[in-house]
């Protein structure tokens, strides 16, 4: 911990800091614990949040003359370029363009300029896409200062789970992550239950949460809304708790528990094993003090009500969310909640009559100016696991940005990265190799490349994932 203690006392040293935080759901409990953290330290801070890192918002932070500024989930790829700063990074994703140089005790540390201290969970050993997050790295620092703040677990774990790094064969937070969640229970702030993983438990309603379940896909059920209601009524299971549906979070230890048992025989007789019925199952993760039933009771739900905003361009209302507001802010969270599914829902209809094209290791779709490219990553996600395309390889999706260029996304399973798939290096080396700039991690990653280099792209892409897949 020293090295986190070290980049704690710079930043309580400092009369103002700011906070530069990526926008989607780790970026926003990341830049909420900094903030907290200041906060109660009486330090002045202000924050923005950033949707990419890149050479001209360098430029424009170097021209601002920051007494110090604090990069969290974001900062390792570009920190060659962060000269002329004073600069904290709390990060977890791959650090690029850095030699790295070994020392004692096997961890390793980077070339870099004076003035930064860098905070990277793979230098200090840890799977920064499966063991911690941002959100956990600059929790750590957070409580590195005399062991305080651990009530902020909360949203270090909230920021994993959007991060997804709950979803391995463990069926939970693994790593590192695990302390997080030991902190969290101590302090109280969180409770873990071992119940169905399937997004929606608290805010979906019972058909709902069984017709969209995708990971694993339930046989007959899943994308078959009158098939969900058809089996519940079977299992003698009462929908209605008045005039509205039930949910999930509804039912009872009894109703659950014959729920599940009925899932995982149909998912056996459909030539399931009982490794995947039993992936039904795993840790749950439950905000302590939140409503039951609201979007914030679940860690997970409450995560894509940050992913929700941050897509949509308002993290600032995501970052009020995780600091406690329950009013105006959460009103409009929840507003782009409805706008975010509502687009998805509409993106997978019009995914329905546009062909998805294998190209040797991986398969991909051209979307155009039809999806926007705040969603199609999530677009792409929901793709694989619908049961629609291959779920043996991964899946690339272009689509047109405002300035002309073409981003691109990858989602891949946590079978393919087991037998060596790893998204984030694959898609930042065939970005750099058509002159764009891309990253993320193992299971899912995106770039941006000029227009008309979508071909050449593929090419690269398609070369690398089959070594990496040992593909022949």
């Amino acid at each position: 911990m020293k090295r986190f203690r070290e980049g704690a006392k710079r930043l309580l040293e400092a009369k103002k800091v700011h906070i530069v935080s990526h926008i989607d759901a780790d970026g926003i409990t990341s830049g909420s614990i900094a903030s907290i953290f200041l906060d109660r330290n009486g330090i002045k801070y202000d924050i923005e949040f950033a949707k990419k890192l890149d050479e001209k918002t360098i430029k424009r932070l170097q021209a601002e003359k920051h007494e110090l500024i604090w990069f969290t989930d974001l900062g390792s790829g570009y920190a060659d370029l962060l000269t002329d700063m004073s600069v904290v990074i709390t990060d977890h994703h791959e650090p690029a363009n850095i030699p790295p140089v070994k020392r004692e005790g096997g961890r390793m540390r980077l070339n870099v300029a004076e003035g930064l201290t860098h905070l990277n969970a793979h230098l200090f050993g840890m799977d920064g896409a499966k063991e911690i997050s941002g959100s956990g790295m600059t929790y750590l620092l957070a409580t590195a200062h005399r062991g305080e703040n651990r009530d902020l677990a909360a949203l270090a774990v909230i920021g994993a789970l959007g991060d997804m790094q709950d979803n391995n064969t463990d069926r939970r937070l693994i790593g590192k992550n695990v302390d997080i969640v030991r902190d969290g229970l101590d302090a109280g702030v969180i409770s873990v239950i071992n119940d169905m993983r399937a997004f929606g438990r608290e805010a979906r309603d019972i058909i709902k949460f069984l017709s969209f379940a995708s990971e694993p896909e339930i046989p007959g059920l899943s994308g078959n809304r009158s098939a969900v209601i058809e089996f519940l009524k079977n299992l003698g299971i009462n929908m209605m708790n008045g005039e509205k549906y039930r949910r999930w979070c509804d039912l009872t230890y009894g109703e659950k528990k014959e729920i599940i048992r009925a899932i995982k025989m149909l998912i056996i007789q459909n030539g399931g094993d009982e490794e995947k019925a039993d992936s039904l199952i795993g840790e749950v993760y439950v905000i302590n003090g939140e409503e039951i039933g609201s979007s914030l009771h679940d860690g997970k739900e409450f995560a894509t009500l940050l992913n929700s905003c941050g897509k949509y361009g308002k993290a600032e209302i995501g970052f009020r969310v995780c600091r406690g507001d329950r009013g105006k802010y959460f009103k409009e969270a929840l507003g782009f909640l409805r706008d975010h599914r509502a687009n998805l829902v509409g993106a997978m209809r019009m995914l329905q009559d546009r062909p998805i094209t294998e190209y040797g290791s991986l398969q991909y779709f051209h979307a155009g100016n039809e999806i926007s490219e705040e969603v199609v990553g999530t677009v792409a996600g929901m793709l694989l696991g619908s049961g629609s395309v291959k779920k043996t390889i991964p899946i690339v999706a272009f689509v047109n940005t405002e300035d002309g260029k073409i981003k691109v996304s990858t989602r891949g399973t946590k079978e393919m990265v087991d037998s060596g798939l790893n998204l984030s290096q694959a898609v930042s080396e065939a970005c750099a190799e058509v002159g764009g700039a891309g990253g993320g991690h193992d299971r899912a990653a995106g770039g941006t490349i000029d227009a008309g280099k979508e071909e050449d792209f593929l090419r690269t892409l398609n070369r690398i994932i089959k070594k990496q897949m040992s593909q022949d």
